[in-house]
C-alpha cells in the first residue's frame, strides 16, 4: 500500500509512494530507504515490517530546515505509520501484555473505521481492511471463550496469524524440486507433509522451531515463537470492556491531534447504536461489498476530476513502469507459421548458424551466451511486471533502483521544475477568472502514464505529444499583518497548512478527487515562496504551540503573477475564448469557498468578476429550444432555427425584394441576429476533428454542427456560415479574417476594391466555399430569373463553371501546374476538399 502508485489520503494530503521515500530518506540513507520501497518482492514480509518501524520512528523526532509542504507530508506518513503501528506491534513486540495487546488492537479498530467515514477507501482497500478488522474480531472472541473455558491459560495471538499454515506449505513445497504438481501428486504432498507435522509435534527436539536470542526491539521480524515471549499473556488478567474503551480513547485523541477536534472526533456511542453499524460494516454495508455504490465508486480507479479529466495516479516517486499487458505487443505474424515450415520438403539455407572452423552454430543460442556470460546480473527478474520491462535481478535485489523507485529524473540543477514546487494558475470561479496558488505533485508528459518527479522548466511550452500536464492540489491561503495602515500591496499571504476543496462532497468524507486534478503545464506560472514560522517562539519543540514552517508570498508578487497570467490570455482579441477553455473549473459552494482569496473585510484578490471579464466571455447562451423574437420581423422562433429564418430576409434584401412587416437589414450584419448596430463579433475555432463557432451575439447558436451548417440540405437549406477571407493578411496572433458567407460581396467591396474600381481575383477554394446554389435560393423564395440576372450582373460562375475550374485545378496539380488561383494561405485541412463541395451544388 505505502508502494503503491495510487495513493493514501491523509485529510486533504494526497500521499504517494514519492513521499513515503522523503521521509524515509530523513531516517537513513537514500539507498535504504530506496530499498524499503523496492516493488520487485511484494511478499518480502519482513521488508514491509520495517518500513513500518522506520517511518514510526518519524513521530519522535524533531523536523528542521524542512519545506512546509514536505513537513506536512511528512506528519501524514507519521501518521500513517503510528495507525498500522497499533496493529503490527501487538505481534512483534515481545514485551506487550495481553492487556496492551487489546488495547492496541482495539485503538487500531477504531482508527481505521474513523477513518473510513472520513476517506472511504483512499485510507486502506477494502481487503486490507475487511481482513484487518476481521483479525481483530477474532482475537476478542476467541480471549472470551478462553476466560470461559480456561482463565489461567496463555493466548499468543500470534497463533492467529498464518506461522503455523506456513510451515505445513514449507514441507509441501520442499519434497522435491518440482515446479509444478498434479492432483494426485498434491494429495500425496499434503499427506506426507501430515506425517512430517505429526513427528515435529511428538518430538519437538526435532524441530526447535525459530531461534533468536534476543527480540526486543528487532527489526523485521514476522515468525516469533511462543516461547520467545516475554510479556504476561494470562487471560485471566484481560478486562475486555476496559481496554476495547481505552481503545476509544487513544483512537479519538489521535485523530484530533492530526485533523483537528471538528473532523478528528468521532462519537462511537452514537455511531454504533445503529444496528447496522459496527467495525466490519463501518458505513452499514460490508466494506468493498460489490452492492455498496459508494465502496464502487472509491474502489481502486481513475476518478474524473473536477474539470480535466482523470485523476488520479500520482506519485513523485513511482516506479516508471507500466503493467506488463501494456508493455508486451504479440505479433500475430509470429504465431502464423506456414505449412512448409512445418513439414519442409527441400533443405532450406542456413541462415540462422554461424559457421567457425567449419562447425555451425545456431545463433540465437549465441546471442544468449553472450548476453548471460554474467548470469547474475544478466538474469531477468522473476515479477512478471518487471520481467516485461527488463529489470535484471540484480537490479530489483541489490538496492539499486534508480530505475524503478523513481524516474530518474531527479534534478537539483536550476531550470527544472520539482514535485513539492509552488505556482499560480487561473481558474474558472463563480462565473469570473481568478487565480489560485498550487503545489506541484507530479509531471506526465503526453499521453504517458508515467509519474515523473520534475521536468525541465522549457517543457512546459511543449504541445502535441510532448505537452506536460501536471497533478496539483491548490493552497489555501490567509493575510497577515493586516492593520489598515498598510497598502493592499505590503500584505503578506500565508499558506494555512491546508488545501482547498476543488469537489462538492454529499457524505463530507476526503478523497483525492476533490482536493488534486491534472492542469496542462502551459497555463502553470511558477512562485518563489518564501518561508516564515508561525506559533509560539518560546514554545519548546515538540510542544503543541512550537513554530513550524510555512509558506509566505507577497501581495505584489501575486498580483505581478496575476497579470502575467491573464495576460497571456490574450483578453484584447478573439483568442480568448479558446485560450480560456484551457482553465480548470472550481465550483462555489457552501463547502467550496476557498477560492477566490480574501482579505478579512471579504474582498475578493486576484480576481476578475462577470462585469470585468471581456465582452466574448460575459453572454450567458441560450439554449438552442428556447423562442426568441426575429430581430427583423419579430416572429417567434426556436434559437435553433433562427439562423435558417433571417437568412431570408438578407438573400431578399440583396434582390431588392421589399417584406412588409421587416425592418430594413443592415449591411455586414450578424448572422445569428441579422443586426450590425449591435456590434456582435464571431469567430471560428478549427482542430484536427472539428470546426466549432464562438460569438458574443445573444442569438448565439452554440450547438450548431458547422460542417452540416455548410451543408444544402432539404431540412437546412441556409448555408450560410463563418468562413475565412483568403485575400486579408494574417493578424500577429496568427487568426485569418473571418467574414458571414453571405456578407462577401459587402466584404470585397468595401476591404478589396483597389484604385482601379476592380475586384480582386478570388482563390478557387473562397469561391466553392461561398457559393450559393440555384436550390437553395429557390427555396427562399428567389426566382431562377433573378438568380440569373444577379450572377451576370456580379459576374459569380455558375455551378458548372465551378465544377470545370475545380476539375481543371486538379488536373493542373497532377502536372504539378495550376492555371487556377488557389490562395496558399489557408489549410485545405480545415475547409472541404473542391471535390466534396462539389457534392452539394446541383447543376444549374
Amino acid at each position: 500500500m505505502l508502494r503503491s502508485p495510487v495513493g493514501i489520503q491523509v485529510g486533504n494530503i494526497s500521499l504517494t509512494s514519492g513521499d513515503i521515500l522523503h521521509t524515509l530518506e530523513h531516517l537513513m540513507d537514500s539507498d535504504s530507504a530506496a530499498s524499503l520501497l523496492n516493488p520487485a518482492d511484494k511478499q518480502n514480509v519482513p521488508k514491509a515490517i520495517n518500513l513500518i518501524q522506520s517511518l514510526h520512528e518519524i513521530s519522535s523526532k524533531t523536523l528542521h530546515d524542512i519545506i512546509p509542504s514536505i513537513l506536512g507530508r511528512m506528519k501524514g506518513a507519521a501518521f500513517i505509520a503510528n495507525v498500522l503501528s497499533y496493529f503490527l506491534f501487538p505481534f512483534i513486540d515481545v514485551q506487550m501484555t495481553l492487556l496492551e495487546q487489546l488495547s492496541s488492537l482495539s485503538t487500531y479498530s477504531h482508527l481505521i473505521t474513523a477513518l473510513y467515514r472520513m476517506h472511504r477507501l483512499g485510507f486502506l482497500t477494502s481487503a486490507l481492511l475487511a481482513d484487518s478488522q476481521a483479525i481483530v474480531k477474532s482475537i476478542i472472541f476467541n480471549i472470551v471463550q478462553l476466560q470461559l473455558i480456561d482463565p489461567d491459560i496463555n493466548y499468543y495471538i500470534l497463533f492467529e496469524g498464518t506461522d503455523r499454515l506456513e510451515n505445513v506449505f514449507s514441507h509441501a513445497r520442499t519434497q522435491d524440486h518440482a515446479r509444478n504438481f498434479d492432483i494426485l501428486q498434491l494429495a500425496q504432498k499434503l499427506s506426507i507433509s501430515a506425517e512430517i507435522d505429526a513427528i515435529f509435534q511428538r518430538y519437538p527436539d526435532l524441530d526447535r522451531g525459530h531461534i533468536h536470542r534476543n527480540l526486543v526491539n528487532a527489526r523485521g521480524v514476522d515468525h516469533i515463537n511462543p516461547k520467545s515471549w516475554l510479556g504476561n499473556v494470562h487471560v485471566r488478567n484481560v478486562n475486555i470492556q476496559q481496554e476495547y474503551l481505552t481503545g476509544v480513547e487513544k483512537a479519538n485523541q489521535l485523530m484530533i491531534k492530526q485533523f483537528g477536534h471538528a473532523l478528528g472526533y468521532t462519537n462511537f456511542d452514537a455511531l454504533f447504536s445503529d444496528p447496522e453499524m459496527d467495525h466490519l460494516h463501518p458505513g452499514g454495508t460490508y466494506v468493498g461489498f460489490k452492492s455498496s455504490e459508494e465502496d464502487e465508486e472509491d474502489e481502486d480507479e481513475e476518478d474524473e476530476g473536477a474539470c480535466t479529466g482523470n485523476l488520479l495516479q500520482i506519485s513523485a516517486g513511482d516506479n516508471e513502469f507500466e503493467d506488463a499487458r501494456d508493455v508486451i505487443d504479440i505479433d500475430a505474424d509470429a504465431i502464423n507459421t506456414d505449412a512448409e515450415d512445418l513439414n519442409p520438403s527441400i533443405q532450406k539455407e542456413q541462415l540462422h548458424y554461424l559457421t567457425v572452423n567449419g562447425h555451425n552454430f545456431y545463433l540465437p543460442t549465441l546471442v544468449k551466451e553472450f548476453l548471460s556470460a554474467d548470469k547474475e546480473r544478466c538474469q531477468l527478474s522473476t515479477v512478471r511486471g518487471l520481467r516485461a520491462c527488463g529489470v535484471k535481478i540484480a537490479q530489483s535485489l541489490r538496492g539499486t533502483m534508480d530505475g524503478i523507485n523513481s524516474s530518474g529524473d531527479d534534478q537539483s540543477s536550476e531550470g527544472h521544475i520539482k514535485a513539492g514546487d509552488l505556482g499560480a494558475v487561473l481558474v474558472h470561479v463563480d462565473h469570473g477568472i481568478c487565480m489560485a496558488v498550487i503545489e506541484v505533485l507530479n509531471f506526465r508528459q503526453g499521453s504517458s502514464k508515467i509519474n515523473l518527479s520534475s521536468v525541465d522548466i522549457d517543457d512546459l511550452d511543449e504541445s502535441g505529444s510532448k505537452a506536460v500536464s501536471l497533478a496539483i492540489q491548490f493552497l489555501e491561503i490567509l493575510p497577515q499583518n493586516e492593520t489598515g495602515n498598510e497598502t493592499k500591496l505590503d500584505i503578506e499571504w500565508w499558506w494555512s497548512k491546508k488545501y482547498v476543496q476543488i469537489q462538492d462532497s454529499k457524505d463530507k468524507t476526503f478523497q483525492m478527487r476533490k482536493f488534486a486534478l491534472w492542469i496542462p503545464g502551459i497555463i502553470f506560472h511558477l512562485l518563489a515562496p518564501n518561508v516564515c514560522y508561525d506559533g509560539d517562539d518560546n514554545a519548546e519543540d515538540g510542544d503543541e504551540n512550537a513554530p513550524t514552517p510555512t509558506w509566505s508570498l507577497q501581495t505584489s508578487e501575486l498580483r505581478e503573477t496575476f497579470n502575467c497570467a491573464w495576460n497571456e490570455m490574450d483578453p484584447d482579441s478573439e483568442n480568448i475564448v479558446e485560450n480560456i477553455k484551457s482553465l480548470p473549473e472550481i465550483p462555489i459552494t457552501s463547502q467550496l469557498n476557498g477560492l477566490p482569496y480574501k482579505l478579512y473585510d471579504s474582498t475578493p484578490q486576484f480576481y476578475l468578476a462577470k462585469d470585468d471579464l471581456p465582452v466574448l466571455l460575459k453572454l450567458t447562451k441560450i439554449s438552442s429550444t428556447t423562442k426568441v423574437d426575429c430581430c427583423l420581423c419579430k416572429k417567434t422562433l426556436p434559437l435553433q432555427n433562427m439562423r435558417n429564418h433571417v437568412r431570408i430576409h438578407l438573400l431578399k434584401a440583396w434582390y431588392n425584394i421589399v417584406e412588409k412587416g421587416v425592418d430594413k437589414v443592415e449591411n455586414n450584419a450578424c448572422g445569428w441576429c441579422r443586426l450590425q448596430s449591435t456590434g456582435c463579433e464571431t469567430h471560428i475555432s478549427m482542430s484536427s476533428s472539428k470546426i466549432t463557432t464562438m460569438s458574443n451575439c445573444k442569438y448565439h447558436y452554440k450547438e450548431m454542427k458547422y460542417s452540416k451548417a455548410a451543408e444544402y440540405s432539404d431540412r437546412s437549406p441556409c448555408t450560410n456560415v463563418p468562413i475565412h477571407c483568403a485575400l486579408c493578411p494574417i493578424d500577429s496572433n496568427g487568426a485569418m479574417m473571418m467574414i458571414w458567407k453571405y456578407n462577401l460581396k459587402y466584404h470585397l467591396d468595401t476591404t478589396h476594391i483597389p484604385d482601379t474600381g476592380e475586384r480582386p481575383t478570388l482563390p478557387l477554394e473562397l469561391i466553392v466555399t461561398s457559393h450559393i446554389t440555384r436550390e437553395e435560393e429557390l427555396k427562399m423564395g428567389i426566382e431562377p430569373k433573378e438568380t440569373d440576372y444577379y450572377r451576370a450582373s456580379e459576374g459569380i460562375p455558375n455551378s458548372d463553371d465551378i465544377e470545370e475550374m475545380v476539375r481543371d485545378d486538379r488536373e493542373g496539380r497532377k502536372r504539378g501546374v495550376s492555371d487556377v488561383s488557389v490562395s496558399t494561405t489557408y489549410s485545405e485541412s480545415h475547409q472541404p476538399s473542391p471535390s466534396k463541395t462539389m457534392h452539394r451544388y446541383p447543376e444549374a
